[in-house]
Parts: C-alpha cells; structure tokens; sequence
C-alpha cells in the first residue's frame, strides 16, 4: 500500500509539474525531485538487489539529495506559506533557527539556547 501511495503521488507530481509555467516548475521541479529522491533512498538496498539500480547510480543518490537540500533551503519560507503549512506545525526549535538549535550538543533538550 505504501508503495502504490508513493507512486501515486510521484505520478500525479509529475503530471501537476508538465500542466505548470515554467516559473513555477522551476522552483517547484526541486522540491518534487527530493520527495522523489527521499523514497529511492529510503528503500535504495531493495532497489540494487533487485537489479534496478546500478552501484554507480546508487551512489549518486544521496549527494544529488543534499544539493538539492542546499537549493531548496532558500525557499523554506515561500514554501511553507505555499503549501499552507500552519505555524503549529513547525514549532520544533529546529524549524526556527536551526544554525542556533545544532551550535550546541544539546542531546535533543531545548535547555541552554534561545529560540
């Protein structure tokens, strides 16, 4: 079932992304690309052994995902207004300043540094 929701929402991305502007596939195009990324990487171990994914292009997976992380960063706030994200879901300190949140080894507290 998971597998099928996933390929679901990877194709109805992709159909969403052709029906767009360019502009808007531009900016969107990255964030689709590392959903797409996030669930090959997740089950990237099944994908070799069964043939569909070389060691070549295995390894190619994770740093295309942190560039694409790196690009997509700079728009986290569009994004977030974009999609209609309410402000209680990205109340985790990490969600404000993450700089400041990992300048300390806080082991997971929020004791010490201000958010």
């Amino acid at each position: 079932a998971q597998s099928f929701g996933e390929f679901t929402v990877i194709a109805a991305s992709k159909t969403a992304l052709d029906k767009m502007s360019q502009g808007l596939q531009s900016f969107l195009e990255p964030v689709i690309m590392l959903y797409d990324l996030s669930r090959l990487e997740a089950d990237l171990a099944w994908f070799m052994m069964e043939g569909l994914i070389s060691n070549t292009t295995a390894l190619q997976v994770a740093p295309l995902a942190r560039s694409l992380c790196a690009k997509v960063v700079k728009y986290w706030q569009m994004l977030i207004e974009g999609f209609g994200i309410p402000e209680w879901v990205i109340q985790a300190p990490a969600a404000g300043n993450w700089l400041q949140y990992n300048s300390v080894d806080n082991e997971g507290e929020v004791l010490g540094v201000d958010f």
